[in-house]
C-alpha cells in the first residue's frame, strides 16, 4: 500500500481547501467513565462515554486566497458564531476522510520580525465525526 505524504492533506472548510496551510491536525477523544466496584479486585474499569473532536492548523496570511479560504474567513466564521462543515482530508479518489462540523474556537495571528505573517486557527466539533472513502 502506497503512503501519503502529508503535503496532500488538507482541511477544507464549506468545501473548499483553507489555503496556505503548513500544518494541520484532527484529533477524536472518546472519555471514559469510571464503573469500578467493590467487586474489581483493585482493578479500575471503565466504559467509553462521549467522543468529541478539534480539528487545529497553522498557515501563512494571504490576504487574497482567490477561490480557497484563508484567515479572514475563519476569523468571520469565529467571531460570526458561524457553523462550519468540515472535513480532513487529500481530496484524492479513493482515500479517505472525517468530515464533521464545528465552530472555530480561537485564531491567533503573529509577524515576527523577518519572519512570513503568520495565523493558527482551532475548531471544535458538534455531532457525529464520520469517517468514510472519497
Amino acid at each position: 500500500m502506497a503512503k501519503i505524504n502529508a503535503r496532500n492533506v488538507v482541511i477544507r472548510f464549506g468545501g473548499v481547501q483553507i489555503q496556505d496551510l503548513t500544518n494541520c491536525t484532527l484529533d477524536v477523544k472518546t472519555d471514559m467513565f469510571d464503573t469500578t466496584t467493590k467487586n474489581s479486585n483493585g482493578w479500575r474499569e471503565i466504559l467509553p462515554g462521549l467522543t468529541s473532536y478539534t480539528m487545529s492548523g497553522d498557515g501563512l496570511v494571504e490576504w487574497s486566497t482567490g477561490a480557497n479560504r484563508g484567515l479572514k474567513d475563519i476569523a468571520q466564521a469565529q467571531i460570526g458564531k458561524t457553523l462550519a462543515v468540515v472535513s480532513f482530508t487529500t481530496g484524492a479518489t479513493g482515500d479517505w476522510q472525517w468530515s464533521g462540523s464545528g465552530y472555530f474556537t480561537s485564531h491567533n495571528v503573529s509577524g515576527g520580525n523577518e519572519e512570513a505573517f503568520k495565523f493558527s486557527f482551532s475548531l471544535e466539533g458538534t455531532g457525529a465525526l464520520t469517517f468514510s472513502q472519497i
